[in-house]
């Protein structure tokens, strides 16, 4: 009894499984033809439009990374980035900072930083003398 249910599962599967072979393969033929039966025209616009899609300048353009607009040194107001949120990190750590920890340089950075630290920007020789280039868990904590 058994095996009658298995051989009949079997048997409905593949029939189900040929049926809808089938099927795509003749919405495909229809979309085909569909294709074929437009004017010229526009059958070499929709070249021209695959063929720009794919063209291998704008995968050049996709795969370069973008550097954040404002992170280069001196960090001062108005710089945007991963650099600056760092430094923000950094002042909440090490100088009690309760502000927004946030990627952009504010008014109340550069204040923080003007009360510790007497400067108004933050140049690389000092982001990395303070070790704010270093990941949150191997910064070193000063009072």
């Amino acid at each position: 009894m058994k095996g009658k249910h298995i051989a009949w599962g079997i048997g409905i599967g593949l029939v189900l499984t040929v049926t809808s072979y089938m099927i795509i393969r003749a919405k495909k033929k229809k979309k085909d033809s569909k294709k074929e039966n437009l004017p010229p025209d526009n059958q070499e616009k929709q070249q021209a439009k695959l063929e720009s899609a794919y063209s291998p300048e704008k995968k050049r353009d996709i795969a370069k990374p973008k550097i954040p607009i404002g992170d280069a040194f001196p960090l001062r107001l108005g710089s945007k980035g991963k650099k600056v949120e760092r430094l923000n990190i950094w002042l909440m750590r090490n100088v009690g900072w309760t502000g927004k920890i946030t990627d952009e340089f504010t008014e109340d950075t550069q204040n923080k930083l003007m009360k510790h630290l007497k400067i108004k920007q933050l140049d690389k020789q000092r982001y990395l003398k303070l070790g704010m280039n270093k990941p949150i868990y191997e910064q070193e904590i000063s009072y």
